[in-house]
């Protein structure tokens, strides 16, 4: 009888403290919680490369990046993530709003070329059914749709291509100024 009581004594012990750890671990931070949603990042009206989320209705910002971007550098030491600001305070806020605007600008175009480069592939794919469909006479039907494929991609390059080159220009300019 007393191995019994000891065994349900052990039994009731381990459940207690599974149930006590998960409950202490979903009361603290972030770990386990469910991410509800991604947000875009603008910076001065410039959107940036990477994503906010959201979790619990509360934002949360890609640290590294915003850090980057606004002049700080950051590490992460002893579980805590530090951010360091320059010692030289810069006189000219001008300078400072040109060098974010640099740095958004030069992201948008790191977008762009990897928006071209797959837009570039769906071309070539579609090319390629469009080729097809017209060699071969039981695909008739088929022709028009593969064309619309060609043009949309074609039209999608266009304005990327024209997008990136306006945005090239800006940046001429900020860097020349």
């Amino acid at each position: 009888m007393k191995r019994l009581a000891y065994i349900a004594l052990g039994i009731f012990i381990g459940v207690s403290l599974t149930i006590s750890a998960g409950a202490y671990a979903a009361s603290s931070g972030l770990i386990g919680k469910k991410v509800t949603s991604e947000v875009d990042v603008n910076v001065n009206g410039s959107k940036i490369a990477d994503r906010g989320a959201v979790v619990d209705g509360r934002t949360y910002l890609p640290v590294r990046t915003i850090a980057n971007i606004l002049g700080a550098s950051t590490s992460y030491e002893s579980g805590e993530v530090l951010l360091t600001t320059s010692t030289k305070v810069t006189e000219n806020e001008d300078e400072e709003q040109r060098h974010i605007q640099i740095t958004l600008i030069q992201n948008r175009i790191s977008e762009i070329d990897e928006a071209l480069a797959r837009g570039r592939q769906n071309l070539q794919a579609a090319q390629n059914l469009l080729n097809g469909a017209l060699s071969d006479p039981k695909a008739a039907e088929s022709v028009s749709m593969y064309q619309w494929m060609v043009d949309q991609a074609q039209t999608s390059i266009s304005k990327l291509e024209q997008e990136k080159s306006d945005l090239e220009t800006k940046l001429n300019a900020l860097q020349n100024q």
